[in-house]
């Protein structure tokens, strides 16, 4: 207190002797002022003159200010917090316990911790056609497939009796089918003569059935309608199409491959595709840039025939050939054992179902009952690769560029999410393994030991823990995002959208489908109203449970509300589909963040709501004192994490078991009615697959990210929710690898920009643990227990500002952003800068045009005599998958030259008169 005082006295002394030099007494010069105005300004100097004479008067006569400083602190003190004293044991302990968990925490990151950047993907796949002999591949239509087909679409056997074939169809749901506005008629008039006959069959089928009879515009009658169309047009569009039917002969598989590079070039050019790189070519343009550095992956170029002919001409490739610049341009076997460039399986997989889904819309036609299903086949070589890596269980890294090559971006951003938690958790879960161990042995020992009442330490270690482990992820998304290029992608439309035809506002002469406004806002209200109530029906539902038990946590009452949560989680689940179909998006991102922000507000509430409640009513619940409210708070949060944490595993697995059992049971059915067990292949097997989109998705991060929010609400009080939550994160991460390699059909290829919305309800759930977190300390920590009521709140206020300001020194520490997403954007900015000097294209080569062909390249894979029978309705002629059951196609009638299809006639009127072909 004494240097305080010098240090202020110095200071003082220091700007009297200057202001004293600049205005000295009697040389005040105010010649140039009037007489009123110098008689002002000399009252002013001399009123300061005094001023700081008294201030240096009393200045000197401050002997001590020590006793002055201790004054106000005691007058402070009583004010906010009476007679009150803190405990020196209990935050020695949680010093303790806080340089402890920070010295650990320091080890872990900066030694141990292993990002994802480093696993490297080989993007080439490099004999994509194999035989059928090597990998199980599947006899679709006349012969043996060489190549495993891109994309799958299952029909119905129009023979076979489902229940549904005579219900009519509306004119709103047959105009669903097809994803045209009628300003893209005219200029899809052009491709149709080149070849692209699907859009306007599909045009002539559902005017002609529309305008047909209703017999015409049945169930029935329009999956064997587009059946047959697809199998007609779909190769003339140059994809290869194979047909054969199910082991039961209840289904019809059509397999679409896309191997013809002509095609392969006029979709990339058409849709302006960006293709990765090839690393070479940044060698042979002299660049040097470090090849282990993650930071130096080629950026991705726009599809470019004519950049390709030109950087060959510079003598920068060593062939005019798409595979000597572009990263995803593969070699494969052809039909006839060529080796072909062709696309990697995750951009044909783009290609074919664009293409095809702005023809028909397949989602609708799937939601209509018209097709089984349809989804992107599994490459057995790439998918061994990523199998591969999932067996090693001790393995925490993960190969995050490999699952976004073969699942798409959107997908791999989960994964990764899920991994870097779970490396997170890793880190603090022993030390909460020490904790829990500690208060056990003290407590046995009969020793009161802080960190058991109180948690102050390992609350701060906790807090800093999240936020750590927040900004390791934020460095790991931004790296990502950039090294994915995510901007880049297109977003998806909802296929299942409704609207109507408006000029685009991009283009007056093109109309696009738009939602009326007035109508669309009232049904988004429904629904969020709709939520909001099933919300808090939860709410009372948790108000009664606790009043009928009365704060007794007994086994009976743990076991009926972790029952009772997990029961409000499948009804709301179940119920979240129709919500959203009310809201009618027509973007997928608006899809995915009204099912994200429904579902993370509903499961905060039901599974974190029952807890909050029983700590603000701790007075009333019936515990007794605060050591029994915080024993029977503890209490029920082990067992209630321990049922969740049952349940999420068991749901992990029961994805693989239902899949097993599936299959199992169709086999079974076949014995039983007496026919002989055929084997499925493997495409035909995947149809009975488990589904892994957007509905699985989101409800995977949503048990996680409510997992995690067990411990950074309440893992001050409850150590042991760490490692629970780390376990549920680690079956998961595991248990959904294991199931999209093993036992889950193939996601479409979506992309996204990180994990979205969640990084903000991430915050929000760390913003809420730190004031729940104060609020636990003070009402059931032994440190501020005879506190008063306004020391409490000044405790409270002092404790979540101190929390915030560990949140800025972890910032300061691992800050959210390493700078390696910026440097790899000027590396890939400075390589396309040069490629485009050395390639300067003037203009895209012309989309290439595809004409039918009769020869050997033909895509008609099954042949013109099966074509033909599934034109005439002859469905005994298609073989099943291990070649087996086919019939010869019946004879036409010599007599009249009509086909003996009772369709044929529709299909001449849906396709305008003459023959469907």
């Amino acid at each position: 207190m004494r240097c305080a005082s010098c240090v202020f006295f110095f200071f003082l002394r220091t700007s009297v002797a200057f202001s004293s030099k600049i205005v000295p007494s009697g040389h005040v010069n105010l010649s140039l002022q009037s007489p009123e105005a110098e008689a002002k300004v000399k009252d002013e100097v001399d009123k300061l003159r005094k001023d700081v004479d008294n201030t240096l008067s009393k200045a000197k006569h401050l002997k001590d200010a020590k006793d002055a400083y201790k004054k106000d602190y005691e007058e402070i003190r009583a004010t906010f917090f009476g007679n009150w004293s803190p405990s020196i044991t209990l935050l020695l302990e949680a010093f303790l316990v806080i340089t402890v968990g920070f010295v650990w925490l320091a080890v872990f990151f900066a030694c141990l911790y292993k990002d994802d950047r480093q696993n490297r993907w080989d993007n080439h796949e490099s004999g994509f056609g194999f035989s059928s002999q090597q990998h199980g591949g599947d006899n679709c239509g006349d012969g043996k497939l060489t190549t495993v087909p891109d994309v799958v679409i299952v029909f119905h056997h129009p023979d076979m009796v489902i229940g549904d074939e005579d219900k009519v169809l509306s004119k709103s749901q047959l105009q669903r089918l097809h994803m045209m506005s009628a300003g893209e008629v005219k200029a899809e008039k052009s491709d149709a003569q080149k070849g692209k006959k699907l859009r306007q069959s599909v045009t002539n089928l559902l005017s002609g059935v529309m305008k047909g009879k209703k017999e015409e515009q049945t169930r029935g009658a329009m999956r064997k309608a587009i059946l047959q169309n697809l199998c007609s047009e779909l190769p003339s569009m140059g994809f290869d199409t194979s047909v054969f039917r199910s082991v039961d002969d209840d289904e019809i598989f059509v397999c679409l491959s896309l191997r013809r590079m002509d095609v392969i070039n006029h979709l990339l050019v058409k849709n302006d595709v960006q293709l990765p790189m090839s690393a070479k070519v940044v060698r042979k343009l002299g660049i040097k840039q470090p090849e282990d550095d993650p930071a130096s992956a080629p950026p991705r170029l726009t599809y470019s025939p004519q950049l390709v002919e030109n950087l060959h001409k510079e003598g920068i490739i060593r062939k005019n050939s798409p595979d000597h610049l572009y990263e995803d341009m593969v070699h494969g076997a052809h039909k006839g054992g060529r080796q072909e460039v062709v696309l990697n399986s995750a951009g044909r997989i783009r290609l074919i179902f664009k293409e095809l889904n702005s023809h028909l819309n397949v989602e609708a036609a799937v939601e209509q009952g018209l097709l089984v299903g349809f989804y992107p086949a599994h490459q057995p070589l790439l998918l061994e690769k990523l199998a591969a890596a999932c067996r090693q269980p001790l393995r925490m890294t993960q190969p995050c560029s490999a699952l976004e090559h073969y699942f798409g971006s959107r997908l791999a951003f989960i994964l990764a999410w899920n991994g870097a938690y779970t490396k997170a958790l890793a880190a603090l879960a022993p030390l909460a393994i020490c904790i829990k161990f500690l208060n056990v042995i003290m407590a046995l020992l009969g020793i009161e030991f802080g960190v058991a009442r109180q948690g102050l330490g390992f609350a701060v270690v906790v807090t800093a823990w999240g936020r750590i482990a927040f900004n390791i992820w934020s460095r790991e998304q931004a790296f990502f995002s950039t090294l994915w290029d995510v901007n880049s992608e297109e977003e998806a439309p909802r296929a299942d959208f409704q609207g109507e035809l408006t000029p685009s506002i991009l283009d007056h002469n093109v109309q696009e489908l738009t939602d009326n406004s007035r109508v669309g806002k009232f049904w988004q209200f429904l629904s969020h109203f709709s939520a909001i109530s099933l919300t808090v029906l939860v709410g009372f539902a948790i108000i009664t449970w606790e009043r009928v038990f009365e704060g007794s946590m007994s086994i009976v009452s743990e076991l009926i509300l972790s029952v009772q949560i997990v029961v409000f989680s499948a009804i709301f689940d179940s119920l979240m589909p129709i919500f959203l179909s009310w809201e009618n998006h027509k973007w997928q991102s608006a899809y995915y963040n009204s099912y994200l922000w429904k579902q993370f507000l509903f499961q905060c509430v039901n599974r974190y709501a029952v807890f909050l409640y029983l700590m603000v009513r701790k007075e009333k619940s019936g515990c007794g004192d605060t050591d029994g409210c915080l024993i029977n708070l503890q209490s029920q949060l082990k067992t209630t994490l321990l049922v969740l944490s049952l349940v999420e595993i068991a749901k992990a697995m029961a994805a693989t078991a239902k899949v097993k059992f599936l299959l199992w049971l169709e086999h079974w059915q076949m014995v039983r009615a007496g026919n002989e067990p055929r084997k499925r292949t493997y495409v035909e097997e995947q149809a009975k697959y488990a589904t892994f989109q957007l509905r699985e998705q989101v409800e995977t991060m949503v048990q996680l990210v409510m997992a995690l929010g067990f411990v950074l609400l309440f893992g001050s009080i409850e150590p042991l929710a760490v490692p629970l939550c780390f376990l549920v994160f680690y079956v998961q991460l595991r248990a959904s690898g294991y199931l999209l390699c093993h036992w889950a059909q193939r996601p479409l290829p979506r992309g996204m920009n990180g994990v979205g919305n969640w990084d903000v309800a991430m915050q929000a759930l760390m913003h809420l643990g730190v004031v729940t977190t104060a609020f636990l300390i003070i009402a059931y920590g032994g440190t501020f227990r005879n506190a008063a009521v306004l020391g409490k709140l000044a405790a409270f206020c002092l404790i979540c500002l101190t929390m915030w300001t560990v949140w800025l020194t972890v910032d300061w520490l691992w800050p959210p952003s390493d700078g390696m997403a910026d440097l790899l954007a000027k590396r890939r900015h400075y390589v396309k800068q040069k490629i485009m000097a050395w390639g300067h294209p003037q203009s895209s080569a012309p989309a290439a045009t595809v004409t039918d062909t009769a020869d050997e390249d033909s895509c008609l894979i099954f042949g013109p005599r099966l074509e033909e029978a599934i034109q005439n309705g002859d469905w005994a002629a298609i073989p099943r998958g291990d070649g087996s059951g086919a019939q010869k196609p019946k004879k036409e009638d010599e007599e009249s030259g009509e086909v003996s299809s009772p369709r044929a006639g529709f299909l001449r009127r849906a396709f305008g008169g003459g023959s469907p072909h």
